[in-house]
């Protein structure tokens, strides 16, 4: 084999090392979206109406405007505003934003290669991704940590 034979075979490998990536990152964010979904569910039937919404690599979780969370947390008379937040699929990352969540889940690969979420370098499972997601937006009381 040639040099030329070798540069396209190391092409071939990085293309199917990218596709098994982008292949994993998808599956990835789909649990995530998945447990965030079976959360949102159980704080809608616990009395915290959150709804979910959006695209396959954009997704929304919002609050209810008929809802209102607490008098304390606007000004007198105002109406309860929509919040939104965003999780959406980024190369190797899951970014979350929204006026109280701020979070960049990286996807990284183990010595197996095998693909996993980490938060502030630390691995994080699905639920508990979706806990740190759903629990400042749910309930924006800084008290509550």
């Amino acid at each position: 084999m040639d040099w030329i034979d070798e540069a396209f075979e190391e092409v071939r490998r990085m293309e199917s090392k990218k596709h098994a990536v982008d292949s994993d990152a998808n599956k990835l964010f789909v649990d995530l979206w998945t447990e965030i979904i079976k959360q949102v569910e159980k704080l809608t039937q616990k009395g915290r109406p959150l709804y979910t919404n959006g695209s396959p690599h954009s997704r929304v979780v919002a609050t209810s405007p008929a809802y209102d969370l607490g008098k304390h947390l606007r000004i007198q008379g105002d109406a309860p505003m929509r919040e939104e937040c965003r999780i959406s699929l980024e190369d190797d990352k899951i970014s979350v934003r929204s006026k109280r969540v701020n979070l960049t889940f990286v996807m990284e690969e183990d010595k197996d290669h095998v693909l996993h979420l980490t938060l502030n370098d630390q691995r994080i499972e699905s639920k508990d991704a979706a806990q740190s997601i759903l629990k400042p937006f749910a309930f924006p009381f800084p008290e509550l940590k």
